[in-house]
């Protein structure tokens, strides 16, 4: 096969990936988003988000690495953020879209994207137009149907990816973290645990928190990533900023490829694709 061939042939992730598992997760989710009034999500915006994240991440892994490739990636960023980002209007979620993978393909270290791309699509929506756009947990409702299926689907996640150690560790920080505050501020161990008992927590929990690109890949740093993301989302939630998840995981990422280089182990993006679909010469841009 010459290279033109190559680059004709589209690559996807064999079934094993476990990102198949996270795009499940996520459809499911999404299909309840759009079939709940209560959720108040449209097809057009369903539809703006997908087409930005699908659309720019093929394009870009075809125009920088070659490859036609299939953009997994792209497709969970676009679920997600049907999701977690609320806004009346469709342009919020192209804007999200597009600003989470232009970070994902220019905002680089060692060879792989330092910000999970939704997690910093949201954080600059967050910064700049937060007035056509938010991110609101109260739409989950608080049923224990709902917080029991999205932790039973996402432990399958992050296990399937190796960062059940990340979430984990975030947990129970958090919770640590929030038993202190409310001692601190004189609120019920019930109020200042309450955003754990709503899907949009485990949303975040194990699907954010524990992307295996933006994570260390030794066990000790991934804890201590799950470790620090707890610790300030508790400070900013002291502080009264609103969002703090989203907050401290984009400031905790930036100071990852530090770590990779310096106390981790480092495992570039092109080894890690290679483990799911064959890169061979005649699939990459001459």
């Amino acid at each position: 096969m010459n290279q033109t061939e190559g680059r004709r042939t589209l690559i996807y992730p064999g079934l094993l990936d476990p990102r198949w598992l996270q795009v499940l997760f996520l459809l499911s989710f999404d299909v309840y988003a759009l079939a709940s009034p209560g959720f108040s999500r449209q097809p057009s915006q369903c539809a703006s988000g997908m087409a930005a994240c699908l659309l720019l991440d093929a394009s870009l892994l075809y125009f920088y690495k070659g490859l036609l490739l299939m953009p997994v990636s792209g497709l969970i960023s676009s679920m997600g953020l049907l999701l977690l980002c609320d806004s009346p209007y469709v342009w919020p979620y192209a804007a999200v879209g597009v600003i989470s993978m232009l970070s994902k393909h220019f905002i680089r270290a060692d060879g792989r994207h330092v910000f999970n791309p939704l997690n910093f699509g949201i954080v600059v929506g967050l910064l700049f137009f937060s007035g056509d756009m938010s991110v609101v947990a109260g739409r989950w409702g608080g049923g224990l149907a709902g917080l029991w299926a999205v932790a039973a689907l996402g432990v399958l996640v992050v296990w399937r990816a190796r960062r059940f150690d990340v979430a984990a560790s975030y947990w129970l920080t958090f919770l640590g973290g929030a038993l202190v505050r409310g001692a601190v501020i004189g609120a019920g161990p019930f109020v200042v645990t309450a955003p754990m008992t709503g899907a949009a927590f485990m949303l975040f929990t194990f699907f954010m928190v524990t992307d295996p690109m933006t994570t260390p890949e030794t066990v000790s740093g991934r804890i201590a990533f799950g470790v620090l993301v707890g610790i300030l989302d508790n400070l900013l939630r002291y502080k009264q900023v609103s969002q703090s998840p989203f907050f401290a995981l984009f400031i905790v990422s930036a100071f990852v490829p530090v770590w990779r280089r310096y106390f981790g182990a480092q495992e570039p993006e092109q080894i890690w694709l290679s483990k799911t679909v064959a890169l061979g010469p005649s699939q990459r841009r001459p």
